[in-house]
């Protein structure tokens, strides 16, 4: 079994530098050209895929379904994929809330406490976990023998499955940069992780830039 792991292409929230969470947008036209750009490179590589496991959120679909060039309807859309919900923070601007939100989720995520009907790390960790260890015991049953799995996911979620896969501190969850759809494999055997498309860039977010 090899096991890979895509961020969704860019959106116009992306953009605008907002939290998504589980606002069930869909790709921009950038997203769209990078999806089917990793398409291209896959098919150049010579990569294609025999399952995929989908956030049930339109713009991984969108994304999954042009990179893979597979009928969306033979997805597996798997909630544990989805991305982390930000309650009353959902939708809005970095920029409109208050510093130490920003400093607190990405810079030094021990000391995030979720706001008002949004999902704590720990929550999200403990899913995608718990998927992990799932297609783990699906596999020593025979089910992906020889098989090319692929995850489609979101930012956030997409980092916490990488920290799963690497020795680094909790608090250095946001180190790994993950671009809109970079595209990684996961090593089950030695719980380790490569990149094999680094993704598409844009301008990061800057606080000190924003007030």
């Amino acid at each position: 079994m090899e096991i890979y792991l895509l961020r969704h292409g860019q959106t116009e929230m992306n953009t605008m530098h907002c939290l998504q969470g589980h606002t069930d947008t869909v790709l921009n036209d950038t997203g769209i050209q990078q999806a089917k750009a990793l398409h291209d490179f896959l098919e150049e590589k010579q990569i294609s895929f025999d399952t995929v496991f989908v956030s049930p959120l339109k713009r991984v679909i969108q994304t999954a379904e042009l990179v893979t060039g597979k009928n969306p309807k033979n997805f597996i859309v798997e909630p544990r994929l989805i991305e982390m919900s930000f309650g009353i923070n959902e939708g809005k601007k970095l920029s409109d809330l208050p510093d130490e939100f920003f400093h607190n989720f990405f810079e030094n995520p021990t000391l995030y406490e979720p706001p008002e009907g949004a999902e704590s790390y720990f929550s999200a960790l403990h899913r995608v976990h718990a998927m992990l260890m799932d297609i783990k015991e699906d596999n020593k049953n025979g089910f992906y023998d020889n098989k090319r799995i692929l995850l489609a996911s979101h930012g956030a979620i997409s980092h916490c499955i990488v920290h799963l896969f690497s020795d680094d501190e909790f608090k250095d969850l946001w180190e790994v940069t993950i671009d809109n759809c970079a595209l990684i494999k996961l090593d089950f055997a030695n719980y380790t992780y490569e990149f094999i498309h680094p993704g598409f860039s844009r301008p990061r977010y800057n606080p000190n830039q924003s007030k």
